[in-house]
C-alpha cells in the first residue's frame, strides 16, 4: 500500500536539500508544510499525491488565529506543491483565491510628550518578585528598540559577545528571514548598557 506520508516527507526533504544547497535558509516555517503531510498520512494514506479535496479538509480542520499566519501556510504548501508537480507527482497546486488579504495597519508616530511619558513610565517601573531585575532591563530593552529599530524579540535573544560596549556595535543573530545583521548603538545607549550590564546578567546571563 502506497503510504502518502513517506512520499511527501521524502519529496519535501529533497526539496529542503536542493533549497539549501542554493544558499536559501531553511527556518522554521517548514514545520507549517509537516503538518500538512502528516495531516494526509492520517486521513488519505493511500492516495498517490495532493488533491484539492485534501487540501481543502486540511484546512478546514487547521484553524488559524490571524490571517498572516493562514497567507504564510497557503504559500509554504504553494511552494511544496510546484515543487511536486516540476518532479512528476500528481498535486494540486492552490491557487490566488486560497490566499488570504492581510490588513497592513498604518504606523502611529509618537509625540515628543507621549515619547517622555512611555519613558518614564518604564524607568519608574518598581521591582517585582516574578519578573526579577525588570527595572534594570526593560529600559535598556526598549530603549534598543526606540533607538536602533530593533524587533521586540531581538534584543532579550542577545548574547553577551553579541554587544560590543567598546565600539557600540550590536550582532543580531537569524532574525527576520533568518538572517544575521549587524548594528551600532549611540554612545549614549551603550553607556546605558554598561551601566546595567552587572545588574542584567546576574539574573539573565544571556542579556548583554
Amino acid at each position: 500500500m502506497v503510504d502518502i506520508a513517506e512520499i511527501l516527507t521524502n519529496h519535501y526533504d529533497d526539496m529542503l536539500n536542493l533549497r539549501e544547497s542554493m544558499g536559501y535558509s531553511i527556518g522554521k516555517a517548514t514545520q507549517r508544510v509537516r503538518k500538512f503531510i502528516a495531516f494526509c498520512g492520517d486521513n488519505y494514506a493511500g492516495s498517490d499525491g495532493i488533491t484539492k479535496e485534501m487540501l481543502d479538509s486540511y484546512l478546514r480542520n487547521r484553524g488559524y488565529n490571524t490571517n498572516s499566519t493562514h497567507k504564510h501556510e497557503i504559500t509554504k504548501i504553494r511552494g511544496f506543491t510546484r515543487y511536486l508537480e516540476s518532479v512528476g507527482v500528481p498535486t494540486f497546486i492552490p491557487g490566488d483565491d486560497y490566499s488570504i488579504r492581510t490588513i497592513r495597519y498604518t504606523p502611529y508616530v509618537l509625540s515628543d510628550y507621549e515619547l517622555v511619558q512611555l519613558f518614564e513610565a518604564i524607568d519608574s517601573l518598581p521591582s517585582y518578585h516574578t519578573s526579577p531585575k525588570r527595572e534594570f532591563i526593560l529600559p535598556v530593552l526598549f530603549r534598543m528598540m526606540y533607538c536602533c529599530g530593533m524587533r521586540p524579540s531581538e534584543p532579550p535573544s542577545l548574547l553577551m559577545e553579541d554587544v560590543n560596549l567598546n565600539n557600540g556595535e550590536v550582532y543580531i543573530r537569524q532574525s527576520k528571514s533568518y538572517k544575521d545583521r549587524r548594528i551600532l548603538m549611540s554612545d549614549d545607549l551603550a553607556s546605558l548598557c554598561g551601566f546595567h550590564e552587572k545588574s542584567a546578567i546576574d539574573e539573565y546571563p544571556r542579556f548583554l
